[in-house]
């Protein structure tokens, strides 16, 4: 599939365009990475964004949203790292479906993407996670604090929020993050709805690996992997810039090919 072209698929008389094997969709926007995970981790019309390793990842054929199949996660080994310094932006958006059977633990949330280290500190980048009660948070580094902001208002290196409204058991559930960097809004999304919003503190960044469906960190020289997620994800898409309501719900509503 071209970069900006979807194909045509005929309903009844009607022609439609499918897109879920399109870049840069929305119309109109331009993509940094699909992963349609229907037999592998690499990213639809933009291979600087394949990833860089892979363990113990499967695929469901009869589990999915789109496509042929979903990435499976078991919940405590499975890995998919990206290219070194791949995510590094200022502001990006993230959407993907997601599918989970049980409530994260308390103590271990199920990462969906995530941009985090630590090495000799601070703190820096971001993590994208479903977390107990089945919502979904967002935090972002450029260093720590005790409380993050917006619980604590003097606290300007470490922004989090979590959502009210919850991510539903065996179901697919649509989500997206938008971020447009310091001093601008940080929000999340379930389906078509804002379900947290604030203003971003500063962030920045270490050089790592990205990881999708668990969190990797180093402090000073030892290895950490934890947070791992437990269902499927799906058609799972990374923009350098903020995406629009309207983009959001063209995502939400993607046609299949």
């Amino acid at each position: 599939m071209s970069l900006g072209k979807a194909k045509i698929l005929s309903q009844g008389a009607a022609a439609v365009s499918c897109t879920t094997s399109t870049l840069n969709y929305p119309t109109g926007v331009t993509g940094t990475a699909l992963y349609e995970f229907n037999s592998n981790t690499n990213s639809t019309s933009s291979s600087s964004y394949n990833s860089y390793s892979i363990n113990n990842l499967s695929y469901s054929t009869s589990v999915k949203k789109y496509g042929s199949a979903s990435a499976v996660f078991n919940g405590s080994s499975t890995k998919i790292d990206l290219p070194q310094n791949s995510l590094n932006f200022n502001e990006f958006s993230i959407s993907a479906w997601v599918y989970i059977s049980s409530n994260p633990p308390a103590n271990a949330p199920y990462t969906i993407l995530a941009n985090y280290d630590y090495i000799n500190g601070p703190s820096k980048g971001w993590s994208w996670q479903i977390v107990n009660g089945q919502t979904v948070r967002f935090s972002g580094h450029a260093g720590d604090c005790g409380n993050p902001f917006p619980a604590d208002p003097s606290c300007s290196v470490y922004t989090r929020i979590t959502s009210t409204a919850q991510v539903p058991l065996n179901t697919w559930t649509f989500v997206a993050l938008t971020n447009g960097g310091t001093g601008n809004s940080v929000t999340l999304w379930i389906g078509n709805s804002v379900v947290a919003t604030t203003t971003m503190q500063s962030l920045s960044y270490h050089t790592n690996y990205p990881s999708l469906g668990y969190t990797s960190y180093y402090v000073s020289s030892t290895a950490y992997s934890e947070s791992f997620f437990s269902g499927n994800i799906d058609q799972l898409r990374v923009y350098n810039n903020v995406l629009t309501q309207q983009s959001i719900t063209s995502l939400n509503n993607e046609i299949n090919c």
